[in-house]
């Protein structure tokens, strides 16, 4: 395989063609060459079975996956290199896709400015645009525009919103695409922008306070490093341990997660490290433990902080010596694991009351890697709320017609003790339990009448909360709250919107163009 041209070489090599294994491998991706012909007619098969909205959602959220997978693919090769940026562009380049140009771009992270402008030569969503056709009157290029959100979003740690302004399919010389920030973009995102702001292996969330953990997360992947993720029960410490399994170069090796809490004492050792046979009653057999099917991979110890005394001085040994004796056995067979550990307990109150040995706990805690409550991150909600409908009604074949006004509120303003899980639990109940055709009410979500009371605090009177809000922010500031509220009870629709606040679509339109902040 050759690549013509001055192609940077790091990025060439990413790309390997083994045709008598029938592989074709993109950096640790296995990828597939599809003609141009088939792909079109898959398109236009797609567009006929679910319609323009549909089709262009599903296509636009492939792109941004694909484009999401060639950022982190840009930051294990280039790390943090200045030209690693550019590297998205090549990878575009390099899958077939199109040849872009970028024509401007403006990044200032700390004001949150984002303009970036690239043209597209040759793309390929639009050659799937018939000749014999009359110029289409959207831009169709779809997929692409899906990548470019998927990856800047995904480098920079922040939604970035992508439009194409221009398409060879309507006619222009180029497609032309735009990105900014969602704030500096005027009107509403496109139906079609993916909900997962920066989608990790199942992680799903735009929150700053989400997102710097990604970003963290992102950082220490490729080091072999021992990492202690702490959150409460809930936050999804085991999918970010799948994420630093994915990003690292063990990718292709075991991840292998262990509850430790749910272990018995008396079984323990032999679970983490494995038994010899006759090594005590019942064990007929030889077995290998967590480590040694962990080798070449990754193991999480969840609940870490749940080991026995005897385990804890095992485990010490092990992380020292990389070596693991089984129960009974004499022999040391030699583990190559790296280990992640969790907790939802205070470890350092653990040591101080010596129930945790304090060397062990500087041997899990090189680099601490905290993850959010749910509560801590309010802006995702409604993110989680749409991620967990579309996947459990995909999952349950069902078709729902939503929320109804009070169910939505009460899964707006509940605080979640157990977190994402909680939610997507209640989100699942709901989409199991409703009538078909229908929308997810109250009794679905069988949220007990004295938690909705306890989490919402709406009073009957609603003066006095009006009131206090007054003293303390700005009438401008409180109709630009009721018209967010209402845009994210219509999921971005505006006549919907305007409904909701008693307004018509032209009065909501010109309030969205004079506040920046709506």
């Amino acid at each position: 395989m050759s690549l013509e041209g001055d192609f940077p070489v790091d990025l060439a090599t990413q790309l390997r063609l083994i045709p008598e294994q029938g592989h074709i491998w993109l950096g640790e991706q296995r990828a597939f060459l599809l003609q141009l012909p088939a792909f079109a007619a898959f398109r236009k098969r797609l567009i006929h079975a679910v319609g323009v909205p549909q089709a262009r959602y599903l296509l636009a959220h492939m792109g941004f996956i694909t484009g999401a997978t060639d950022a982190r693919r840009a930051r294990q090769v280039r790390g943090s290199r200045q030209d690693a940026f550019q590297a998205g562009p090549l990878f575009h380049a390099m899958e077939g896709i199109t040849h872009p140009e970028t024509v401007r771009m403006e990044i200032d992270p700390a004001r949150g400015h984002f303009y970036i402008e690239q043209i597209w030569h040759d793309s390929l969503e639009a050659s799937t645009w018939p000749a014999h056709l009359p110029a289409s009157r959207e831009p169709v290029c779809w997929m692409q525009t899906g990548h470019a959100c998927g990856f800047n979003s995904t480098f920079f740690g922040q939604e970035i919103q992508f439009r194409e302004v221009e398409c060879r399919a309507m006619g222009h010389d180029h497609c032309r695409i735009i990105g900014k920030t969602p704030q500096m973009w005027q009107t509403p995102a496109p139906v079609f922008t993916p909900a997962v702001a920066v989608p990790f292996s199942g992680l799903v969330g735009r929150d700053p306070a989400f997102l710097h953990a990604c970003r963290q997360a992102e950082k220490i992947a490729s080091r072999e490093v021992t990492v202690l993720l702490r959150g409460e029960s809930g936050v999804g410490k085991e999918r970010f341990a799948r994420l630093l399994h994915q990003l690292s170069p063990r990718v292709r090796g075991p991840f292998v997660a262990v509850n430790c809490a749910a272990i018995p004492d008396n079984l323990i050792e032999s679970e983490l490290f494995g038994v010899e046979k006759g090594a005590f009653t019942g064990a007929n057999r030889s077995r290998a433990g967590y480590f040694e099917q962990a080798s070449g991979g990754t193991l999480l110890l969840d609940e870490i902080g749940a080991l026995s005394a005897s385990a804890q001085d095992k485990l010490l040994r092990v992380l020292q010596e990389r070596e693991v004796q089984r129960l009974g056995g004499e022999r040391r067979l030699p583990v190559d694991i790296r280990l992640l550990a969790a907790t939802n307990a205070r470890l350092e109150e653990a040591v101080r009351e010596g129930r945790f040995r304090e060397d062990l706990f500087f041997r899990i805690n090189v680099v601490p890697l905290v993850i959010p409550a749910l509560r801590e991150r309010p802006r995702d909600i409604s993110l989680l709320i749409r991620y967990f409908f579309r996947q459990y009604t995909e999952r349950h074949q069902r078709q729902i017609a939503g929320f109804t006004p009070g169910a939505l509120r009460t899964l707006l303003s509940w605080h979640y003790p157990g977190n994402v899980r909680e939610l997507e639990n209640i989100i699942e109940r709901g989409v199991v339990l409703a009538e078909e055709g229908q929308r997810i009410g109250l009794a679905e979500l069988m949220i007990p009448e004295a938690r909705r009371t306890r989490s919402t605090g709406i009073s009957a009177d609603p003066a006095p909360l009006l009131q206090q809000w007054l003293d303390n922010h700005s009438l401008n500031t409180l109709v630009d709250t009721a018209v967010q509220r209402a845009l994210v009870r219509a999921e971005g629709n505006i006549s919907q919107a305007a409904r909701l606040l008693g307004l018509t679509r032209r009065q909501l339109e010109h309030r969205l163009k004079k506040s920046p902040r709506s």
